[in-house]
Order: structure tokens, then sequence, then C-alpha cells
């Protein structure tokens, strides 16, 4: 049966077996989201994904929810990445794509954050309603979406680069949470925990415990790191 690559994502466990059949783990703690016909849903790698139905067409428009991280030595130090409203790709956006990328980042990828879930409401609900009947956006809700998105002001935590950037190192802190490497240290896990909470509480993140995790990242060999500057 086809498989199709929907997005890349955080696979939120220590270890995913490959949905196209090669029968290899997933342990890096990150994938591509394919789904079949008949809507279900599982994690490939980055070679096997590119059997998937379509890949050529659609791997430059899917959202890119791990676009706050770079892999070490692949991505120029820490700057490297694809930008908080990066597709998995590597090729440019487009404002539709990145309009469809803050809505689901809101109201899926990070609907267990009470703090952002209550500012889900007015035109943000009625748009993500309509997405759900649609599964599309229409040009005015992109406009919306888009000043949310980049928004600088007075709701700057909830922009597309502050989000970002908080999912992905939440999810980074719970890689480190869930390894079981011979070289992680009980004070590493103690470190993640505390800058999890933290970035909870504010909605964001100092460059110094990014470079924490980043050393945690390092010392457990995951090839994946934080972008030093993701936070705006």
């Amino acid at each position: 049966m086809p498989w199709t690559v929907i997005r890349k994502d955080f696979t939120h466990a220590a270890s995913v077996v490959c949905a196209l059949g090669c029968g290899r783990h997933i342990t890096s703690g990150v994938a591509f989201v394919v789904q079949d016909e008949n809507g279900n849903v599982g994690f490939a790698g980055s070679t096997c994904v590119k059997s998937t139905r379509n890949y050529d067409a659609l791997i430059g428009t899917i959202p890119n929810f791990t676009s706050s991280t770079f892999i070490e030595n692949l991505n120029a130090g820490a700057g490297g990445g694809n930008g908080g409203g990066g597709n998995a790709g590597g090729h440019a956006v487009d404002n539709h794509q990145i309009a469809i990328t803050y809505l689901l980042l809101r109201f899926e990828r990070l609907n267990h954050y009470g703090i952002l879930r209550r500012t889900n409401t007015g035109m943000l609900a009625q748009i993500y309603a309509r997405y759900l009947l649609d599964h599309d956006i229409p040009d005015v809700d992109v406009n919306y979406l888009l000043a949310c998105a980049n928004n600088i002001t007075n709701h700057v935590r909830f922009n597309l680069r502050n989000l970002m950037a908080f999912y992905n190192l939440d999810n980074l802190c719970k890689i480190i949470g869930r390894s079981k490497h011979k070289n992680i240290l009980p004070q590493d896990k103690s470190d993640a925990n505390r800058i999890a909470k933290d970035l909870y509480k504010n909605t964001n993140a100092q460059p110094l415990d990014i470079q924490k995790i980043n050393q945690i990242l390092q010392r457990i060999d995951s090839k994946y790191r934080m972008r030093i500057n993701a936070f705006q």
C-alpha cells in the first residue's frame, strides 16, 4: 500500500520501527511522518521516505516541526537549521505553508501547553475549525495567520519562531529524559528537567540553557542540536 509523506516531526519515543518495511529502528527521536490510503500513520527515516508516493513533489511543501534544530557536522554551526517556518526539503517556503505550519503548531503539536491553549480562541479557533473541514485555508485566513506568526510586539512569545523553538527544545529535553546512554549522568537529566520546567513557565529559554542541552546531546551521541538563537 502506498505511503505519502505528510510532515517531519519528533517521534516522541526512544525507538520506532520504520513503517516502510525496511525493519530498521529509528532511535534519533526525529523522523518523517507518513500516511497510507487508509489513514494509518507511521514513521520513516530519511532514506526510506524517498520511496513514498510523490516524494519529490511533496517534500518541499510539508511542515517541518523540527526546524529549530540542526544536525551536528551537517549544518554550519549553531545558526544552521531551516528557520522557524522551514520545510523538510530545505526549499524556500511560501506563505501558505508557513500559515498551515503555524496553525498546526498551535492547535496540535502544542495543544497540551495550557498557557498557549487558553489563547486559541476567536478567529484562530474559527480558522482551525474550517481547516479541519476543508484540509486547507483560504488566502484571507493565510494573511491573518501570517500576522500572528510574524508578531514581534504584544504577543511575540506566541509567534512562529518562539513556538517552534519551544516545541523543539521541549522535545530535546524529553530525548535526554528517555536516554539510557552509558555516558548520561543523573545531573544531565536533572538539568534537562529544570530547563523544561523553566521553558513551560516562561515560554522561552536562555542561550546558556540551550548550550547545556547541546552539551548533553553531544555526550549521548545525538546528532541533533538546538540553535542557540532559536528564540526571539
